[in-house]
């Protein structure tokens, strides 16, 4: 199947999207744990009164635990909610590699084994929630031209992995800085940074950029406040705490309603397509995730997603969607065109 871009919807569209993962934060294979997910009515409660549906982003880990699965099924039973899969490399089998900084990214990995934990992966999100994923968010961010081929070749055909204006290099990772705030399509040269009008993934960004127009600019500031000397100074810090400009996501668990509904309206004027905030389930059971130690912080963050929703309905013409329901609106489904046999890697 291939994408072909539409007209920017007149209304725009707001995504929300949930890591729906394992307790534990730090990598591990033994004694993995999704508790968390008892706590998943208490977020679908506050999304049914926000009337925002919610699409889900489910771990291998999640999926192999029968209780959180059962509890995922009534979840999303219950609206117009939806699963996609996000996979954890470093414990979603075949567990052939070793945990290490540069395996817990995706992108790195043989291709031929990256193939095989999203086949793994997504026949695992199928048999116990009895129903296919809808789309593909990569753990950590972790999203390389093979990893883009493996997707296409495993049947998706939507991506959420990318998040502008991150350099993940020093992690290990990929560089998102170029990549645009918008929807856009991933052509057959599998490059996540060459928008295309039409092409085989649709690539639907998490929303970051700055505080400021024009993004670019402040991109440049911003990575030369990052040098040695500027760290040692903390010059990006000083900067945000002066008004100047700072780096903003919109991630709940890491920023302000104020800044997020800055960075929206921005975006909004800037002709994004959509807009999408993230969080993880972990941060619903206070000490799962470094966010949230404590149940008045899992409040605040309820509270923090309860304002940015009303915010935004207040600020602008916006409409709450899934993300396939998002696809629907920004492209238009082309013939299908078979993918190529996976290559060894």
């Amino acid at each position: 199947m291939t994408w072909q871009l539409l007209e920017r919807p007149r209304e725009t569209l707001v995504i929300c999207s949930v890591d729906t993962e394992e307790d534990d934060w730090e990598p591990r294979r033994d004694g993995v744990t999704a508790h968390n997910l008892s706590q998943l009515p208490r977020l679908s409660d506050l999304m049914g009164e926000l009337n925002a549906p919610v699409t889900y982003f489910v771990t291998h880990a999640v999926a192999a635990h029968g209780a959180s699965c059962r509890v995922l099924r009534e979840v999303v039973d219950q609206g117009n909610s939806e699963i996609g899969a996000h996979l954890h490399p470093w414990n979603t089998p075949p567990l052939t590699e070793s945990i290490s900084p540069p395996n817990l990214m995706l992108n790195n990995l043989p291709t031929s084994l990256q193939f095989s934990k999203l086949r793994r992966l997504t026949d695992r999100l199928e048999d116990a929630l009895g129903r296919a994923p809808a789309s593909f968010r990569v753990g950590r961010s972790g999203l390389g031209s093979s990893t883009i081929d493996v997707i296409r070749r495993c049947g998706y055909t939507i991506d959420s992995s990318v998040m502008p204006f991150y350099d993940l290099r020093p992690v290990h990772g990929p560089n998102f800085v170029g990549a645009p705030n918008r929807a856009y399509c991933i052509g057959e040269n599998a490059n996540a940074l060459e928008p295309q009008d039409a092409g085989p993934i649709l690539e639907i960004p998490v929303s970051s950029a700055y505080s400021r127009v024009p993004f670019e600019l402040w991109d440049a500031i911003h990575r030369r406040l990052g040098s040695r000397v500027g760290r040692t100074l903390r010059l990006r810090g000083l900067a945000a705490r002066a008004g100047l400009f700072s780096k903003i996501a919109l991630r709940p668990e890491l920023e302000s309603v104020k800044d997020m509904l800055r960075l929206s309206l921005t975006l909004i004027g800037q002709g994004s397509s959509h807009l999408q905030m993230m969080w993880h389930s972990p941060s619903l059971l206070p000490g799962s995730s470094p966010f949230v130690r404590s149940s008045a912080e899992r409040d605040r963050l309820l509270a923090r997603i309860r304002d940015l929703v009303e915010g935004l309905r207040q600020s602008a013409p916006v409409r709450f969607v899934t993300l396939s329901q998002a696809a629907e609106s920004v492209a238009q489904k082309g013939p299908d065109r078979p993918p190529a046999p996976i290559r060894p890697g």
